[in-house]
């Protein structure tokens, strides 16, 4: 979950820059190990998401050897960013640059699930 979420810039671009934003902060974590507190706060300047995908692409060439293939799973994604009434389309959009950043990822397949309607 996004803590701060009332902070978020709602914008349609500025949604799915800060969904991307949250695909590499939580994969850093992942791969750190790191347990405890599950909520990330992010900031809402985030990079532009073609820098957020060169930090990913780093991000995966320091953690994983060449030519590893990367399953990443992505369980209730649509309860990441909690739904605000009349924002439903930033939402998904949020939710949009999450995965897609993961998926447009060289060698990285997504697979993404979640069990009620959003």
């Amino acid at each position: 979950r996004v803590a701060g979420s009332q902070k978020l810039s709602w914008s349609l671009v500025n949604a799915e820059t800060q969904g991307a934003a949250l695909a590499v902060e939580c994969l850093k974590r992942l791969l750190a190990a790191e347990s405890g507190e599950k909520k990330i706060d992010l900031d809402v300047n985030a990079l532009p998401r073609p820098e957020t995908e060169k930090t990913l692409k780093r991000l995966l060439d320091k953690n994983f050897p060449e030519g590893a293939r990367i399953l990443i799973h992505v369980d209730e994604h649509g309860k990441m960013l909690p739904l605000v009434p009349g924002r439903e389309v930033e939402s998904a959009a949020f939710r949009r640059g999450f995965l897609e950043t993961l998926a447009n990822a060289e060698r990285v397949k997504v697979f993404a699930t979640y069990t009620e309607l959003p």
